[in-house]
């Protein structure tokens, strides 16, 4: 299923989970242009808790590369085969470079339709560049892609080289290339000066709201009206073992959950933290006697995402996903301070950087 609109001179696409996730090789580029000439798809989608119904042509080949009246070269593309997590920080890192180049900065259709899961498509600025998009523009040799260092986790220093270089080429010879910037943006200092930006375009469905919403209106039914909830997200799955193997050192685990919970306990009149996570037997063993700890019984991360961004404070561990769910809530957020990795984790006061995150603070080793 497909969801595409036109707005503000752009054409927009999600798509369902029966798309594969395309992945890319180094080419070189070529200077032949010549235009595809299949047409492009349409079809249309019913989101739950949406009455919108669209069916427009996606970002194909003929799009950019024929019909150029509304597109500007170089086309930048964000990329990520990550989760909903991942897919949030490259849509946000992201919007962080769109309108400061003489470029279109777009993001990957797989992008567009793992953020639209939770994010309301309405809102959401970026134009979206369709799979079909990528293998053209490889066959006909114009497509550039730029990896990051994964090996030493820099998943941000090739972003704005490649950019400045992609517009002074385009200067120079008036190629007309596609170059896709892979990997997991992953330093949130980058996104300090750009909140207002990036909220604008990060507002949750309407029905995940309301879920959340009932669900924390059941529990102050139970708890009283005086409660203050405190998101907290802990991430397992299979972090312990990468963490283990790429960063050379555990995850925070039972002393940080301790000092994270009497931190609040000692600020806060009457808190309530309620807790996702994808590991729930796990979270069960940890605070299952604990009375002021509440579990999360949704089964959609979208579901715990918009749950998290309702609680007026936040505890994460590590992750994209949890520095999300933090980040919406929007008031204080309590993350591990980790000092004894081999690379700099996820979450870090140099990741975080001196401004834009004042109200995040770390405790810990």
């Amino acid at each position: 299923m497909v969801l595409v609109f036109w707005t503000t001179g752009q054409l927009w696409m999600a798509l369902d989970d029966t798309m594969e996730t395309n992945k890319y090789e180094r080419v070189e580029p070529s200077r032949n242009l010549a235009a595809n000439t299949e047409s492009a798809s349409e079809s249309g989608l019913h989101c739950v808790g949406m009455s919108l119904s669209f069916h427009r042509e996606f970002l194909d080949y003929d799009t950019v590369f024929t019909n150029t009246s509304t597109i500007v070269f170089p086309v930048v593309v964000f990329s990520t085969v990550g989760r909903l997590g991942n897919c949030l920080c490259s849509y946000a890192t992201a919007l962080t470079f769109a309108g400061r180049f003489n470029a279109t900065v777009a993001v990957t259709e797989e992008i567009f339709r793992k953020v639209s899961k939770v994010m309301s498509p309405l809102h959401l600025t970026l134009p979206v560049i369709a799979n079909s998009l990528i293998t053209d523009a490889y066959d006909m040799g114009v497509l550039v892609s730029v990896s990051p260092d994964y090996l030493n986790d820099d998943m941000v220093s090739h972003l704005l080289p490649t950019i400045k270089k992609a517009v002074h080429q385009y200067e120079l010879t008036r190629d007309q290339l596609l170059y896709v910037l892979e990997g997991y943006p992953n330093r949130m200092k980058m996104l300090a000066d750009y909140h207002s930006k990036i909220r604008q375009n990060f507002q949750i469905h309407e029905h995940l709201r309301n879920k959340a919403s009932l669900f924390l209106q059941s529990v102050r039914a139970s708890r009283g009206s005086d409660v203050t909830f405190v998101g907290f997200h802990i991430r397992r799955g299979d972090y312990p073992e990468f963490s283990k193997k790429f960063f050379h050192c555990k995850v925070p685990e039972t002393l940080f959950y301790a000092e994270a919970l009497n931190y609040y306990r000692s600020v806060i009149a009457n808190p309530v933290f309620v807790v996702c996570t994808d590991d729930r037997v796990y979270a069960e063993q940890h605070f299952n006697e604990t009375k002021d700890i509440i579990l999360s019984d949704f089964e959609q991360p979208e579901e715990d995402l918009a749950l998290l961004a309702q609680c007026s404070h936040s505890i994460m561990t590590v992750g994209s996903f949890g520095f999300w769910g933090s980040y919406l809530a929007g008031g204080e957020v309590v993350y591990p301070l980790v000092s004894n990795c081999s690379k700099t984790p996820f979450m870090h006061p140099t990741t975080l950087g001196e401004l834009g995150f004042q109200n995040w603070v770390a405790i810990g080793n």
